[in-house]
């Protein structure tokens, strides 16, 4: 006869290394939520950052989830929440985020940020100034390019709100667009926005002026991803143009590629937090 074993009691060891091999593999394939600043339609964001997603997957061995936000305001509220692991976002906005919660900066942008004033190719304005009594489109109100664009239009003597009527609209191409279709007689975008703009649309616009430049789009990390992660972060962006994939991002994009950020260079935005800090207090109307 067969004698029946009885069944050995687990052990509180034994009870922990199953524990964890059970819940190991689901805790590391938890997603990084990717945030991304809501300065182009959600369709085209997910469209152009596709390639940066699936290159840091696989440099980090996880799943990452993007996401973006309704405007800039939301946005804003959603990285101070946490609710991004990593994130770009407009310059401004990410040192708000590094004082307010310690966000860390990864790495910006090479290409520096500023505003084109853009006119109906065949309108015979020739100066800013001319722009007197008139409709200017621009983005978010929120957005560098907006707050550039207002220095603009301040230093050409006119006061934006009181000279020059300003209308926000919820991205760069639809203030273009503005223009082009009648609605506003000038508009303040983003140049490479411009640019990527299709051709037909394109040819209706010139460029008047252009505002003065501030660092590019900075991308952060939550502090919680913890120090190894961060570092892996940071190398992998600054890595990205040595691939093939990298490349084609930039040049879908029309940026030269990715540099370390500096802490003069973050200093150097704090005029521009004031005016960020002051009109996120703001009720919205």
């Amino acid at each position: 006869m067969r004698q029946r074993c009885a069944p050995r009691a687990i052990t509180p060891y034994v009870a922990l290394v199953l524990l964890t091999l059970w819940v190991g593999p689901a805790a590391a394939a938890e997603p990084l939520q990717f945030g991304m600043l809501p300065s182009r339609s959600t369709a085209t964001l997910m469209r152009d950052y596709a390639p940066l997603k699936s290159y840091l997957e696989r440099a980090l061995g996880r799943e990452i989830m993007m996401g973006t936000a309704p405007d800039f305001r939301e946005y804003a509220r959603r990285t101070l929440a946490g609710e991004y692991d990593l994130l770009h976002t407009a310059p401004h906005f990410a040192r708000h985020a590094q004082q307010e919660k310690g966000l860390v900066p990864l790495v910006r942008t090479q290409d520096n940020v500023s505003g084109v004033l853009l006119v109906p190719a065949d309108a015979r304005y020739r100066a800013i100034a001319e722009l007197r009594g008139k409709t200017v489109a621009m983005p978010d109100e929120l957005a560098v390019v907006t707050l550039l664009g207002e220095q603009l239009l301040r230093a050409a003597g006119l006061r934006p709100g009181e000279d020059v009527t300003l209308s926000y609209s919820p991205s760069h191409a639809s203030a273009a667009l503005a223009v082009v279709h009648g609605q506003a007689a000038a508009a303040v975008v983003f140049p490479p926005i411009y640019h990527s703009m299709p051709e037909a649309d394109r040819r209706l616009l010139r460029v008047l002026a252009e505002s003065r430049k501030v660092p590019g789009t900075v991308y952060l990390a939550h502090p919680r991803l913890g120090a190894k992660v961060i570092a892996q972060l940071r190398r992998a962006l600054l890595d990205f143009h040595r691939r093939d994939e990298g490349q084609q991002f930039f040049r879908a994009l029309k940026l030269s590629g990715f540099s370390a950020v500096t802490d003069p260079e973050m200093q150097a935005l704090d005029p521009y937090v004031a005016i960020l800090k002051q009109r996120l207090a703001q009720e919205r109307p």
